[in-house]
């Protein structure tokens, strides 16, 4: 069994869209037969690649990390690779792209989304009094 869960702050503390400049705590639950040689946690903000070491917790077969996201406002996005001694697999978010509980992969896995946001962002006074129209095209052809 391998899991992780994006929803959940034993998984991802904490969860959700977090300020800049946040302490973000990632944890990967591996019950394998055979334990990885090791764990790594991918992380991409749409131009650069980070691999960061996952260390093993002692409690079980969790691996965990910590990284601190950018101080500026972006879409930061991960997903796991484990390594055994004779392949590689991947964890990553569910074929909906929903977050929450994921999926094993054998290649490049969908990712799970990170939104990160400016804290002091004030939503100007003319967005909060107007009306906002969504039009759901597919609702009148099929």
């Amino acid at each position: 069994m391998i899991y992780h869960n994006s929803q959940d702050t034993k998984y991802r503390d904490p969860s959700g869209a977090v300020t800049a400049g946040t302490r973000i705590s990632l944890s990967l639950h591996i019950q394998t037969q055979e334990p990885p040689e090791k764990c790594f946690l991918r992380l991409w903000n749409g131009e650069t690649e980070e691999i960061i070491p996952m260390y093993d917790t002692g409690q079980s077969g969790l691996y965990e990390c910590t990284i601190t996201v950018p101080d500026t406002p972006l879409p930061l996005w991960y997903y796991f690779i484990i390594d055994y001694h004779d392949r590689t697999i991947f964890y990553g978010n569910n074929k909906d792209n929903l977050g929450g509980i994921g999926g094993i992969y054998e290649e490049q896995p969908p990712s799970y989304q990170i939104t990160v946001y400016r804290d002091d962002y004030k939503t100007p006074e003319w967005f909060r009094k107007g009306t906002v129209y969504h039009i759901f095209f597919d609702r009148f052809s099929r």
